[in-house]
């Protein structure tokens, strides 16, 4: 007896497991930062296909490898007793910039949800949710062959607000350190190659810019620094460039995709009562992810 394939029935199945998962990892939350990631080839979707992409990274910026965890505990600390010894000049510096440091770059679990849909042949649009960020994007690849696609994606990110931190002594300066205002739009562009040397394996490498664009404004209690400073704001261009690199391992169907990003934010907000303030340095993110096509 001959069993005949059932395409639909594996859609259904495809479809009902990814939605599964993305509910479940979306359900952990994200933080304000941007996904750091590709977690895709450069071939876009095939006119009328849809593709969907469950994707989690942790994204580890210098700051926190630098000892701003430390900074910003001793700050809680301090801020607490602010009241009857008020702040200098540097450990106001070292409360803003570490609290910058963690809006911005935060070390938590990003969880991403994308879907992507062929629009014409070499050319596909999709949509990214990531926590508390909302990305939409497009995809052409100019170069098409039976080993190599290269293409190049161009998308604007919009985020919603703040999200949660693995850090839980963040918490502890934002009981004190008022958040007055905090809004960020990024735009990211990739130029992706890809290459297929087997039918269940792609290698994907892309060059990444993102030009993101933060406003944030800090208050402080009052009377909480020696030289009275209540408010503190931002709007400096945050950029930030590199590589990332990674597999699609499986089938055409349903793969899973291994990524590593290694990459650099250059960032240089207001001085802080006159001392600069640096947030610059290499993110490095690994990612993992689980891709399907329907």
């Amino acid at each position: 007896m001959s069993h005949r394939r059932d395409p639909e029935g594996r859609t259904n199945t495809r479809a009902g497991l990814l939605l599964s998962l993305a509910l479940c990892a979306l359900s952990l939350g994200a933080g304000c930062v941007s996904p750091a990631t590709t977690l895709q080839t450069a071939r876009p979707a095939d006119p009328g296909q849809v593709t969907g992409t469950l994707g989690g990274s942790v994204p580890v910026h210098r700051a926190f490898v630098d000892g701003t965890i430390d900074l910003l505990r001793t700050s809680a600390d301090r801020l607490g007793n602010a009241d009857t010894e008020p702040l200098d000049a540097e450990e106001t510096h070292d409360l803003v910039s570490g609290s910058l440091a963690a809006l911005l770059f935060q070390p938590t679990l990003v969880t991403e949800l994308s879907v992507r849909v062929g629009l014409v042949e070499d050319l596909d649009a999709g949509v990214r949710l990531t926590g508390s960020n909302l990305k939409l994007d497009a995809k052409y690849a100019f170069v098409r062959s039976e080993r190599w696609d290269v293409a190049l994606s161009a998308g604007y990110v919009y985020h919603t607000g703040v999200g949660p931190s693995a850090v839980e002594v963040i918490y502890e300066v934002f009981e004190t350190l008022a958040l007055a205002d905090y809004a960020r739009h990024d735009l990211d562009v990739a130029l992706i190659a890809s290459t297929s040397p087997r039918q269940a394996l792609s290698f994907y490498a892309a060059a990444r810019y993102v030009l993101a664009y933060p406003d944030v404004q800090l208050r402080l209690p009052a009377g909480a620094t020696l030289a009275g400073l209540t408010d503190y704001g931002t709007t400096e261009p945050l950029h930030i460039f590199g590589p990332t690199g990674g597999l699609r391992l499986g089938s055409e169907d349903v793969a899973l995709l291994l990524e590593l990003g290694v990459m650099y934010s250059l960032y240089e907000p207001p001085p802080v009562l006159d001392i600069p303030v640096d947030l610059g340095g290499l993110v490095v993110t690994p990612a993992v992810g689980l891709d399907a096509r329907f």
